[in-house]
């Protein structure tokens, strides 16, 4: 399971463009800094550190993604890998209290397709 080492977003009101009818709110993207060797750390932890995202479909994480510069990036998908993927639900990471975490469905996807691999280029 990787999740993010503590929890940034605010809830994405307008993000329901139907992934599941019937629910007010659907599809929210988050974004956090993550890694690094905490603080204290200096410059050698600075550079480790990365991104993970993660689009919720209602309260679970749909797709997950990380970045780091020195590593390829890891995409997950719900159904797919569900073994690797954070098990939280949106509440419980804590997302929704957290101020500029939020990231626009649109900016989600197009981190995503710069980042597959069976994207063609």
């Amino acid at each position: 399971m990787t999740c993010p080492p503590t929890a940034c977003s605010q809830d994405a009101a307008a993000a329901a463009e139907g992934r599941r009818a019937g629910r007010a709110r659907t599809a929210t993207s988050a974004s956090r800094s993550c890694g690094g060797a905490g603080a204290g750390a200096g410059a050698a932890g600075a550079e480790r550190r990365g991104w993970w995202y993660a689009h919720f479909d209602g309260q679970y994480v749909a797709r997950q993604m990380e970045l780091h510069p020195d590593k390829a990036p890891v995409l997950l998908q719900a159904g797919v890998d569900d073994m690797q993927m954070c098990e939280l639900s949106l509440d419980e990471t804590g997302l929704t209290r957290k101020r500029g975490a939020e990231i626009l469905e649109h900016e989600f996807e197009r981190e995503w397709a710069r980042h597959d691999p069976r994207q063609p280029s």
